[in-house]
């Protein structure tokens, strides 16, 4: 059956009422239980602050010292302005540390061999495909000319920054006897200097 009918809703909310009805009478303490003690509020004494120009007589106010000085009652700043933002912080820039030093290209050349002939020596390079023959001091190309020959080394100038730069000469190598040492052959491309 269940509560779908109207008349079972109407019981179920008299039940509901009647309830609730019955514990609020059971909750309440019954009058003659209830008593109520009146306690008289505790009373203090409070002294009124007395100044001190009363408690020996007469007050006397100086109303001159209220006063301003002439041109004062305007105000110096606006009271409503912004204050000013700090100033930027500026960074420090250090000096970029100066650029190494230019240096010279590792040398082009490499050393071929050498030829004496009647008291003269003439040391070949290549470069490259190019072979080049040196005599001695003097102008190899645009970049490269040559200070000193020895018989252990060559003294070359790298031209555009003025660097020395010096070229081993193949250590125990001896100077081959003029007959029998190979001519530089003609058909390929040479460069002499004095």
């Amino acid at each position: 059956m269940g509560l779908n009918t109207p008349r079972m809703r109407w019981i179920a909310y008299s039940l509901a009422a009647a309830g609730t009805l019955a514990a609020i009478v059971l909750s309440e303490p019954s009058s003659q239980e209830q008593t109520v003690a009146v306690v008289e509020p505790v009373r203090r004494e409070t002294r009124t602050a007395t100044p001190i120009a009363q408690a020996e007589g007469e007050v006397r106010v100086r109303l001159d010292l209220l006063r301003r000085a002439p041109g004062s009652e305007l105000p110096r700043a606006d009271p409503f302005a912004l204050p000013a933002p700090p100033a930027p912080v500026q960074p420090t820039i250090q000096a970029a540390p100066p650029p190494p030093k230019p240096q010279a290209p590792a040398l082009p050349f490499t050393y071929l061999g050498k030829w004496t002939e009647n008291g003269k020596t003439i040391v070949y390079l290549a470069r490259g495909e190019s072979h080049v023959a040196v005599k001695g001091p003097g102008r190899l190309d645009d970049s490269y000319s040559v200070e000193s020959v020895d018989e252990r080394q060559i003294v070359l100038t790298y031209q555009p920054l003025g660097v020395r730069q010096v070229l081993p000469l193949a250590a125990g190598a001896a100077p081959a006897p003029s007959a029998a040492a190979p001519r530089p052959n003609e058909s390929e491309p040479s460069e002499e200097t004095n």
